[in-house]
């Protein structure tokens, strides 16, 4: 992410940034499962439960019982990220730094406003 802001400090106005959002699904697998494999850069992003059981999400160390719980149910739990209070811009998250738990096979929807350099 450092990488990224340096080049974005040296290149200054030559270089656009622009958002459009982006939606999709996560299976969860036996073990901690990224939200996104690749880098994906976002200002703005929501996961929501919309399994049957609960699950966890966090860092690459989340696990059943360890981890921001994601509630089941219909709509199921759901977190969501945005501007700053201050009204400014956020850094963008890479969602590949975010990991969701729990039942092998659940599915968990993410929806987040992709920022693309």
């Amino acid at each position: 992410m450092r990488r990224i802001l340096a080049i974005l400090a040296i290149l200054g106005p030559s270089v656009t940034a622009f958002a459009a959002p982006n939606t999709f699904q996560v299976t969860i697998g036996a073990s901690a499962t990224q939200i996104s494999a690749t880098h994906l850069y976002c200002s703005a992003w929501i996961i929501q439960n919309n399994a049957t059981h609960n699950i966890r999400f966090g860092d690459s160390s989340v696990t059943t019982s360890k981890g921001t719980v994601l509630a089941s149910g219909s709509p199921g739990g759901s977190y969501t990220t945005g501007a700053s209070m201050d009204g400014s811009q956020p850094v963008p998250d890479d969602l590949s730094q975010w990991y969701v738990a729990g039942t092998q096979n659940d599915v968990v929807d993410v929806t987040c406003k992709q920022v693309n350099f």
